[in-house]
């Protein structure tokens, strides 16, 4: 499950860099692609499915894995875990200012994951004491494919959703 969950991180990873090289490349044509209507109007859905991806992930490796979570990760998971009741409310309600909601837990979420980030590849990056318990946040649990940990597939996840609910907003607000 580890392994796949890698498997998916790297997915978004290559997904996201062909979008951004076509989105930049033709962005007029990229608009009205099919793939970009449909993002538009699943882009709700889309962030809540990664959400729940996302807290059954943290949950795995927590509760089946034991991996114990440092105090980064438990901060991540804080930001985390609310985005599945929030969007998947939004969702079931219709309501329109769902990203509104959504939007500050995953911007905080998205920094504290980045920070994390950069801690575990550059340990001497340390601004605040990580410890929690025995478990050294600057310390991978495992490193799939050269670069994809636990905090990696996090800031992934956590930008996704960005993404998406920024695409929400504008679908709603009609801003371009």
């Amino acid at each position: 499950m580890e392994l796949l969950l890698a498997w998916g991180t790297l997915f978004a990873h290559v997904v996201l860099a062909l979008f951004l090289i076509v989105w930049f490349i033709a962005p007029k044509k990229f608009s009205g692609s099919i793939l970009a209507r449909s993002f538009k109007e699943n882009a709700l859905n889309l962030a809540f499915f990664i959400a729940l991806g996302g807290t059954l992930g943290s949950l795995f490796f927590s509760t089946i894995l034991h991996y114990e979570p440092c105090w980064l990760c438990w901060w991540q998971r804080i930001f985390l875990f609310p985005l599945v009741f929030v969007l998947g409310i939004g969702m079931l309600k219709e309501i329109k200012s769902t990203s509104l909601f959504g939007l500050p837990l995953a911007i905080v979420g998205a920094i504290i994951a980045a920070y994390h980030t950069v801690l575990q590849n550059l340990p001497a990056a340390e601004i605040v004491p990580c410890t929690l318990g025995a478990v050294d946040c600057a310390t991978p649990y495992a490193t799939h494919f050269g670069y994809i940990s636990i905090p990696v597939m996090s800031l992934t996840a956590f930008v996704l959703i960005l993404f998406f609910l920024v695409v929400e907003y504008r679908r709603n607000t009609g801003s371009r």
